[in-house]
């Protein structure tokens, strides 16, 4: 212990302080984490754009009762002085051609034959879905089969699997194939 009362002040000073830092060593390197501190931060100050207030209409002064009955005098008109024509007129665009009406018919079944003319009899050419839309060129006499054209052909739609616009445009197809013969009974 003898160092302990060594005479040089700087002796004195140091013990202590390598025991301090000692002793902070220790606990930096064991023991429990400390808490962390989450400080908020108070919300920030967005400025509101600045909007010129809007001017109250002006307020009509009611007149004070009248104490005669006499009329009031007449105000000025502004009578408009017509404007002196510094370009020549533009033409008047022709009336454009309404379109004629189209009759139009729209696959209503899932799905519908095509046949070669119109009737159940007549040999089925194709199919056609639902959604699909044609121009309708004809009619049969009896105006329940459609005739339209499907790849440059000719073929027949029964009415009740389509929906029709403007059938009474449609007239009588003059093209109506023949009946099949019906096959004979051996």
């Amino acid at each position: 212990m003898m160092f302990l009362r060594s005479k040089t002040p700087k002796l004195k000073y140091l013990i202590p302080l390598f025991a301090l830092l000692a002793l902070l060593a220790l606990a930096a390197c064991g023991g429990e984490p400390e808490a962390v501190v989450v400080v908020e931060l108070p919300p920030t100050w967005t400025p509101t754009p600045y909007m010129e207030p809007t001017p109250e209409p002006p307020t009509a002064t009611p007149l004070p009762p009248a104490a005669t009955n006499t009329p009031l005098p007449a105000l000025p008109t502004n009578t408009p002085i017509p404007a002196e024509p510094t370009e020549e007129p533009t033409p008047e665009a022709p009336p454009t051609a309404t379109p004629a009406p189209v009759a139009k018919l729209t696959v209503t079944g899932s799905q519908a034959n095509l046949r070669k003319g119109p009737g159940t009899a007549y040999d089925r050419v194709g199919v056609v879905r639902q959604g699909d839309e044609f121009v309708i060129l004809g009619k049969n006499a009896k105006g329940d089969w459609w005739q339209i054209q499907v790849n440059g052909q000719p073929a027949w739609l029964y009415q009740d699997l389509v929906q029709v616009q403007n059938p009474d445009i449609v007239v009588v197809a003059a093209n109506i194939p023949a009946p099949p013969a019906l096959p004979t009974k051996p």
